[in-house]
């Protein structure tokens, strides 16, 4: 007794803590800019025009913009730099080449960017850039290819019957930009040249299989792609603490539909002796890009997938006696056994009105510590805070200067007075959102009556935009002094 006593003592505090992400992609939260490049070829030249570009990506109902700000629960917009509604140029004429190749499409790259350059277009600093191509027979069915960090090109081509870009496929593209792999299938059988099995000794997981057709980054050719499964999600920076739980003992967890407003909505389970982990969630249908049909197999069932620090992940067919993996998802009533590290898991039931599960885990020399519940309510509001207020944008015109910062000038910005903020405001915290159109460098934050010692300093890598938090005190008259030491574009935000 007095063993399983401490072992309680040191599960217990674990059971409500976040699991660590895994290393599926870099984070990805706040606004990401995109830009859109038309091309030509010749005479050959791309059908899609500036309008139907913008819609296709940006503002569109199934556009690429409103399937991540639907998957990360509006933690991340696609934005355009000039335009909120979505950047587009073009088209330039980027002479003979063939899209179709890895070659070819950094051809493609480097002249449409000479050309846009030549027009007075700057392409640095964006987070991803588009670039349509004309029709051109050999790319066959192709619809774009992506580049995974640290690239941000994405090739689209305009080879569909009707002249325009294919909503899915734009979507997957810039996941492989954010740095996600294919979501593929975790092949086993009941040993070798047996027949299938769920979870095995004896399992394949080829690279590059996008079989997994429960989320975007799995199976292609779908008009509408899946939201993105858990381990996705995390990895991108799209959950809150307690959303992911590490189960590390047996017992029944309570778990609350993917998109639901809070609660438990993933947990994962570690196997002895494999970097994977097993993530296990539930599916109801969501918005406009998860609207399973009644009665789908994906709809109150347990998905279970393997996913690890290589950024792929793996779905489990918890019902290998049928030939199809689209009834993979493990049904109410049914168990899951793992025969390699003897976990089981069991799907208890679904409460048809919430949607919550009960999951019954039995996890090898743990002990049984009941249930842990959860609600799937929306959490209580947090306290309302001031509105953030914009002080300083150099990009988009506001207050001033109204041009990129210049190196080694220091700049007096008002902020007491701004937007409703008291006039003689002496202390705030700015959100500082600096990007370097050119070299790398830093800009320095003080308060302009004191001395620059206590500067607060900001690095900042070119082509990347860094955000920084400061606490800073203002001089009497409400001013921020800031000096950068290399050109820069800088908006400035009090939070509070």
């Amino acid at each position: 007794m007095r063993r399983i006593a401490l072992l309680l003592a040191a599960v217990l505090p674990a059971l409500g803590a976040a699991a660590p992400a895994d290393g599926a992609g870099a984070r990805a939260v706040g606004e990401r800019e995109a830009l859109v490049v038309l091309t030509s070829s010749g005479a050959r030249a791309s059908r899609i025009s500036r309008a139907q570009a913008r819609t296709d990506v940006f503002t569109g109902p199934r556009s690429p913009a409103a399937f991540l700000r639907e998957s990360s629960g509006g933690r991340l917009a696609l934005v355009g730099r000039d335009r909120r509604d979505g950047d587009v140029i073009g088209p330039y004429d980027v002479g003979p080449l063939d899209p179709c190749t890895e070659a070819g499409r950094d051809r493609l790259e480097r002249r449409a960017n000479t050309a846009a350059r030549l027009a007075g277009r700057s392409l640095d600093g964006y987070d991803h850039v588009l670039y349509v191509t004309w029709p051109h027979p050999g790319c066959g069915t192709v619809n774009g290819a992506g580049q995974l960090p640290p690239g941000r090109r994405l090739v689209l081509y305009d080879n569909l019957p009707d002249a325009r870009l294919r909503p899915r496929t734009l979507a997957h593209e810039l996941g492989h930009n954010l740095g996600l792999r294919h979501a593929g299938l975790l092949r086993c059988t009941d040993g070798p040249g047996g027949p299938k099995a769920a979870i095995s000794a004896t399992c394949e997981a080829p690279d590059g299989d996008q079989g997994d057709r429960l989320e975007l980054m799995g199976a292609a050719g779908d008009e509408l792609g899946r939201l993105l499964s858990a381990p996705r999600r995390d990895a991108l920076g799209w959950t809150v603490p307690g959303e992911v739980r590490a189960a590390v003992a047996s017992g029944t967890y309570e778990l609350c539909p993917l998109m639901a407003p809070g609660g438990t909505r993933a947990l994962t389970i570690t196997r002895p002796g494999d970097a994977r982990r097993l993530w296990l969630e539930l599916r109801r249908p969501h918005g406009t890009f998860d609207d399973f049909a009644p009665g789908d197999p994906a709809i109150d069932a347990l998905q279970v997938r393997l996913a690890g620090p290589d950024g792929r992940s793996q779905l489990v067919d918890a019902r290998p006696e049928t030939a199809t993996w689209a009834d993979a998802p493990l049904p109410p009533g049914r168990t899951l056994r793992d025969p390699v590290t003897g976990i089981a898991i069991t799907l208890q039931a679904v409460d048809p009105a919430s949607g919550r599960g009960a999951v019954v885990l039995g996890l090898p020399g743990t002990p049984d510590v009941g249930t842990v519940p959860t609600s799937c309510a929306a959490p209580p509001a947090p306290p309302v805070s001031p509105p953030a207020v914009v002080v300083l944008d150099t990009r988009r015109g506001v207050g001033a200067p109204r041009r990129a910062l210049r190196a080694r000038r220091t700049v007096r910005v008002r902020v007491g007075g701004r937007g409703g903020l008291p006039r003689r405001l002496r202390r705030a915290t700015v959100e500082l959102s600096v990007r370097p159109p050119g070299r790398s460098g830093a800009v320095r934050a003080w308060n302009c009556a004191a001395r620059t010692s206590t500067a607060r300093r900001i690095a900042v890598r070119r082509g990347r935009a860094s955000v920084r938090r400061v606490a800073v005190r203002l001089s009497r008259s409400g001013v921020l002094c800031l000096r950068p030491t290399t050109r820069l574009h800088v908006r400035a935000t009090v939070v509070r």
